[in-house]
């Protein structure tokens, strides 16, 4: 029997009216775990952030560190406040990335809010994932680039400011020879005629990259000095035992710098990777509590 066809002049049955939303609602299982739409507007926004802030920083920096004066803070407080500007500048650029995402993506209806909030953090989390490699990408562009223009400037100088060059003009610094006087004359002071091609530099050069320098090679290198300059053995020795102790502590101190810097780097990474989680359901809350 066939089953009667409604017309449109009958009545419809009433019933529960959804809300009206400006936001479509879908199934639990409707949609994928990750909204790589919200994913990467999130992510833009905390990479331009961080590019705006540290620029900003920089800027300051410029005006509070002169390069010359007494005024001019030390190194150790321009260092702290670059450290903690830097934290500063990549947890919140982090954060905000990540809210932006998690307010972006697609409310789901129908779940455990437990398993809601995990893919709101989950999206934030991704937002801080992407915003690092696009960052390590930028950072590592610029780096070729300026070394491409330091590789295509050196042809055109003969000046170098190595390390090793400038301890081996500090090796050689000739020594003022003692002043002749007459009755006629006022005082002379006779400087030694250096000559940069008689010094072997690639020698001495080997010698001062070694991790620890031989007593052996301390005392060619004292003789060296001694007949290059206007230096007694003695002096030349000392010159010598002072200059590689102050080689020695700055490279002790570069280090030093160089893993406390990764170490922070490190640290700053992942609590901007817990903001991130944060910040990504934090957005999602707000985002069903305007529903």
């Amino acid at each position: 029997m066939a089953e009667p066809v409604a017309s449109p002049s009958d009545p419809v049955p009433a019933g529960p009216v959804a809300p009206l939303s400006s936001t479509v609602v879908v199934g639990f299982t409707d949609r994928p775990y990750v909204d790589w739409s919200a994913v990467f507007g999130g992510a833009l926004v905390g990479l331009a952030l961080w590019v705006l802030l540290t620029s900003f920083g920089a800027s300051i920096g410029l005006f509070l560190a002169p390069p010359w004066g007494a005024s001019a803070p030390s190194t150790t407080s321009l260092t702290i406040a670059t450290a903690a500007w830097f934290a500063i500048v990549q947890i919140f650029a982090v954060a905000t990335g990540a809210y932006i995402s998690g307010r972006l993506r697609q409310r789901v209806d129908q779940g455990p809010l437990g398993e809601v909030r995990f893919r709101d953090g989950a999206n934030g989390l991704l937002v801080w994932a992407v915003g690092l490699v696009a960052g390590s990408i930028v950072v590592a562009m610029a780096g070729l680039a300026g070394v491409a223009a330091v590789a295509d400037a050196a042809p055109r100088t003969s000046v170098s400011a190595t390390g090793v060059d400038i301890t081996i003009d500090r090796l050689f610094r000739p020594q003022a020879a003692p002043a002749e006087t007459s009755p006629d004359s006022a005082t002379i002071t006779i400087l030694p005629r250096r000559d940069r091609a008689a010094v072997n530099r690639e020698e001495i050069a080997r010698i001062l990259a070694a991790e620890e320098t031989s007593d052996a090679n301390k005392a060619y290198l004292a003789a060296l000095v001694a007949a290059r300059t206007n230096l007694d053995e003695e002096t030349a020795e000392e010159r010598v035992e002072t200059v590689l102790a102050e080689r020695q502590e700055a490279a002790e101190k570069a280090r030093n710098y160089g893993a406390l810097a990764g170490l922070w780097t490190v640290a700053i990474m992942l609590i901007s990777a817990l903001a991130a989680w944060w910040a990504g359901a934090l957005g999602g809350s707000h985002r069903d509590d305007l529903q």
